[in-house]
């Protein structure tokens, strides 16, 4: 019966993928030379994949439910294609490393006769082939290279596919700065109105300290003036009681 064959992976002249230290190589497309949009064109390193994967998902999941919503065209146009193209990245550059092994049988048959010994040794080995599996991943901005072809390069002898990868890039990355600016510009009003009412509360606050203040001024001047009833009607009795005297005596 012959054994199932093992998954083999080849060597990378870029070195481990899944190694702690593992960095990007040095080339167009990987991380190294990434300068916007959602996230690099290629990914080597399992912890890099993990990484921007990661951050695609709080910018498209957490930033995108918070008090501060992001646009419309990156929910519902760029979100879903870069979150599925970097999960499947993840999913390949952090696959554990196949193994390969082999087999060998051995059969022995010994005869035995009164005059002679005949030893026969039978090897039977099991060859291993190795095959390589390769995953295809759908460009996100395959959309837009396919109208620039057909728009803006209708003739054969015209057709530059790098050009319309560059435009896709360029027109992205130009895209994801808008949508960043009106993100930044709605934050910015929530703040000026949060300092507004932020006034309107202090204002209300300080005249309600002016009312208090006034209210205790009323008070204290009520207080007075009933103090001053009390001392001139003291002074009048004191004055009446005099008369009061003389009027006995005379009687």
């Amino acid at each position: 019966r012959d054994d199932p064959e093992p998954e083999f992976e080849e060597e990378s002249p870029f070195g481990d993928r899944l190694a702690d230290n593992c960095e990007e190589p040095d080339e167009d497309g990987y991380n190294n030379g990434y300068s916007g949009g959602m996230g690099p064109d290629k990914i080597f390193c399992c912890k890099t994949a993990k990484e921007v994967y990661s951050h695609v998902k709080s910018r498209c999941i957490e930033d995108c439910n918070d008090a501060v919503p992001c646009s419309k065209d990156l929910k519902e146009k760029w979100c879903g294609p870069y979150m599925e193209k970097y999960e499947a990245i993840q999913k390949k550059q952090c696959k554990p490393r196949p193994t390969t092994t082999s087999t060998t049988t051995t059969s022995t048959t010994s005869t035995t006769t009164t005059s002679t010994t005949t030893t026969t040794k039978e090897v039977t080995t099991t060859t291993t082939t190795a095959k390589k599996t390769t995953t295809t991943t759908t460009h996100p901005l395959a959309w837009c290279h396919k109208m620039c072809a057909e728009l803006a390069q209708p003739e054969e002898d015209c057709k530059n596919e790098d050009a319309c990868v560059d435009f896709c890039d360029k027109a992205m990355d130009y895209a994801m700065k808008l949508a960043d600016k009106d993100d930044e510009d709605e934050e910015g009003k929530k703040k000026e109105e949060e300092k507004k009412e932020e006034g309107k509360k202090e204002a209300e606050k300080k005249e309600e300290g002016k009312k208090k203040e006034e209210k205790k001024e009323e008070e204290k001047k009520e207080k007075s003036e009933v103090k001053e009833d009390d001392a001139k009607s003291e002074v009048e009795k004191k004055e009446e009681k005099p008369e009061e005297k003389k009027a006995e005596k005379k009687a």
